[in-house]
């Protein structure tokens, strides 16, 4: 079931919304350029603070001395993209945030509205904080958003596809709860695994992947094996 559209006092409440978290949003640019903040310490803090979580990392940089507007802007002219393009995706994401996803499901068939209703379920859910005696992770955002994306209505898996893209990029496929991947499927027969072992075979175009993913004794001999992508991760069981 589709998610009520919002009515004009709610919807003015958002844009205000919107509009005070990009002035805070500003505010943080402006002291990034100014030298009262630095990269590391405003990305130290992105967990607990929404505005520099929302904050993208270009903004960041374009921040820094010698990364501005102006050399951004030449950048854009050099690759041919007019200004009133710019102005128009930066209106469209702007209404994203400030919406709910059902307000663009009688066009989200199409492609920018489809974008618009992932950007709106991602921004308008929130993960709750890590907290494992409650088993409540950040993480659970993949899932929320996912959830809101579907009840936005009309052409959904479109809409989550984006939204789980996005958010898979940012907590990785362990994000996805275990009952979902367990329902997976796809064609022609392929489970879960074999839709991972695919997508790993794209990735790496059809070379041969050497790691033995039994784990060469694990658990029997509670064997210490290192992960073959990160150097700093070892895989094991407690003795």
């Amino acid at each position: 079931m589709a998610l009520p559209n919002l009515t004009p006092e709610q919807r003015q409440a958002a844009l205000a919304k919107a509009a005070e978290a990009r002035q805070a949003r500003t505010k943080l640019l402006n002291d990034i350029k100014s030298g009262k903040e630095t990269i590391p310490t405003v990305l130290a803090r992105a967990k607990e603070d929404a505005v520099v979580g929302k904050t993208k990392v270009a903004q960041l940089i374009r921040a820094l001395p010698g990364y501005g507007p102006a050399k951004v802007t030449a950048v854009l002219d050099e690759a041919g993209i007019p200004a009133e393009r710019r102005e128009l995706w930066s209106s469209r994401l702007d209404e994203a945030e400030a919406s709910q996803p059902s307000t663009f499901a009688d066009k989200n068939g199409w492609v920018v509205a489809a974008l618009q209703g992932a950007l709106s379920a991602i921004t308008n859910t929130f993960g709750p904080k890590d907290d494992s005696v409650s088993e409540a992770f950040r993480a659970d955002h993949l899932r929320l958003a996912l959830e809101a994306a579907v009840r936005g209505g009309n052409d959904t898996d479109t809409v989550a596809a984006i939204a789980g893209g996005l958010l898979g990029a940012v907590y990785g496929a362990s994000a996805v709860p275990a009952r979902w991947r367990l329902m997976l499927h796809g064609w022609p027969g392929l489970n879960t695994r074999g839709l991972i072992a695919l997508a790993d075979n794209i990735v790496d175009k059809g070379r041969p992947d050497g790691f033995d993913y039994t784990y060469g004794g694990y658990p029997e001999a509670r064997q210490l094996v290192q992960h073959p992508y990160d150097d700093e991760l070892w895989i094991g069981g407690a003795g």
